[in-house]
């Protein structure tokens, strides 16, 4: 119950929708900080479930999308 009220109150915080993502400056948006000195792991692909593959790539054509 907290949780719903806390949302409520600070509703315009937070993007409900894909589309929503896009008026936030990029300064404003969270970034990862990387090492300099880091490497970057590889790591080997990994096959999706055929049964979500449809929902995966709608999902990634609305973030390429905004």
């Amino acid at each position: 119950m907290l949780l719903r009220t806390l949302l409520h109150d600070f509703k315009d915080l937070f993007a409900w929708s894909y589309k929503e993502l896009k008026r936030f400056p990029r300064q404003f948006v969270n970034q990862i900080e990387l090492m300099v000195n880091a490497k970057p792991i590889k790591q080997r692909q990994y096959k999706i479930n055929p049964n979500y593959v449809l929902k995966v790539k709608e999902d990634l054509d609305k973030l390429l999308d905004t």
